[in-house]
């Protein structure tokens, strides 16, 4: 599971029209790739199916400045979700009720609720195919719902999940897949109605599923194991073990980050496409040699053992104790055409080239306080990655905390600029969104919309 540090509440004391704007950066830098026509909106966590974190349709930023908040001003409310869909965010919240509720993207004008459930807490949505999603949480009993509405409110189906643990869903080929334990299930975004289900080799956590090339990909923690399955059936087609359970998909590579460093791997089969390596370590420095990855031989050793745990637990302790990337344990992690740009939990973030797994530059989000780390998947678009960060000090009676968000250039890690979020409690793994022109943020509080300047 998940680091207690990961789940304790923090307490702080102190897109209309669609954007067309290719990066254009030095022949050989690391960047977003070209844009092209596409949606501009998020419409679910980590915006696509692979839970990628990438915009193709943003535009390039030297600063940010907050447009718009709204805050949660019913008594007891939290925020729980956001997503963005043809120029309307929509934005769920719980406290007296369940609720669903649109606004302007650009300029934050309230429209007004379209689902309001008393005595539920909703939380994470999502908006595809004109259904809206969200799981919501019983006040009092705990029970938990997944439900649909039209964009207007209906409501289409609902069912009672089976399970009181969620490690969140992800949306994509007509399907809802959902972790909980050490099960994922598949829900027809339809009618609700159960897919399939698949056991895993161990519990999920709080790690959701990604999608990609027909297949459903989830990872189980302690050690950390691959699972793929049919998207359509659920037949398992491949297992292994991996770096970590933190999970990213796109192009036919799914990039895995823990406490075993970085690596990526064929979605199609699980083969080893490379570790990520720095190239100014010695070849003798970091695991595996000349970036071959820390399963070269351990996939050997699981042929004649065929003991994929024992495999597992040697490749990650064998890493456990290097940071190869350079950024301490790598936490969460978004991926471009280019480079999969990954946050850890010492101050950095790192780029790594998606061709070959080198790193081409390591920024600071790290203010120097006695603690500078992230708890909150970063995003990339039109040039520029996005990182939300949280520092704590204590220095004689001063004691500070701090949130804030930092852009950095997608092609040398410079900071374009750092903006501070005022919160007084954070929960971490709120969303963070990038939709044309706005960068949002969905925390307990309020929700930021910050314009790209």
């Amino acid at each position: 599971m998940r680091r207690f540090s990961d789940l304790v509440l923090l307490v702080l004391f102190a897109a209309g029209a669609p954007f067309v704007g290719p990066f254009a950066g030095p022949a050989g830098a690391v960047g977003t790739g070209p844009t092209v026509a596409v949606d501009a909106g998020w419409r679910q966590d980590g915006g696509d199916p692979g839970r990628s974190g990438h915009q193709p349709v943003a535009a390039p930023a030297r600063g940010l400045s907050v447009r718009w908040t709204a805050p949660a001003s019913r008594d007891e409310e939290q925020v729980g979700g956001a997503v963005v869909v043809d120029g309307t965010l929509f934005r769920s919240a719980g406290g007296p009720s369940g609720q669903v509720r649109r606004y302007d993207a650009v300029t934050g004008a309230d429209l007004g609720p379209i689902v309001d459930v008393p005595g539920r807490r909703f939380g994470r949505l999502a908006v595809v195919d004109r259904t809206v999603i969200v799981e919501s949480v019983d006040v009092g009993s705990a029970v938990r719902r997944l439900a649909a509405y039209s964009l207007t409110g209906h409501q289409r189906w609902e069912t009672v999940l089976p399970d009181a643990v969620s490690g969140g869903y992800t949306v994509g080929d007509g399907l809802i897949l959902r972790s909980a334990g050490s099960e994922v299930a598949a829900y027809s975004v339809a009618d609700g109605a159960v897919a399939w289900t698949a056991r895993l080799g161990g519990e999920a956590g709080l790690h959701p599923p990604v999608i990609g090339d027909g297949l459903v990909l989830q990872a189980s923690e302690d050690p950390p194991v691959l699972s793929a399955f049919d998207v359509t059936t659920g037949r398992p087609a491949w297992r292994r073990a991996v770096s970590g359970a933190e999970l990213v998909a796109r192009a036919g590579t799914v990039y895995a980050m823990g406490d075993g460093g970085v690596c990526a791997y064929a979605v199609r089969d699980g083969a080893d496409r490379w570790c990520a390596h720095n190239p100014t370590t010695t070849v003798g420095d970091r695991p595996g040699g000349g970036g071959a990855g820390p399963h070269a031989g351990a996939q050997q050793a699981a042929k004649r053992s065929n003991g994929i745990d024992a495999v597992a637990q040697r490749a990650t302790k064998s890493l456990s104790r290097v940071d190869v990337v350079g950024v301490g344990r790598p936490r969460f992690g978004t991926v471009s055409d280019r480079a999969l740009f990954v946050v850890g939990d010492a101050g950095r973030v790192a780029a790594i080239l998606v061709a070959d797994g080198s790193v081409a530059w390591t920024g600071r989000y790290g203010l120097g306080w006695e603690v500078d780390t992230s708890y909150w998947a970063p995003v990339n678009g039109g040039g520029v990655v996005y990182v939300v960060a949280y520092h704590f000090d204590v220095r004689g009676d001063d004691v500070r905390h701090r949130t804030d968000l930092t852009a950095f250039s997608a092609a040398d890690g410079r900071v374009l600029d750092r903006v501070e979020l005022g919160f007084d409690a954070l929960q971490g793994a709120e969303p963070l969104l990038l939709a044309g022109e706005h960068v949002y943020f969905a925390a307990l509080e309020r929700l930021y919309a910050l314009a790209v300047r």
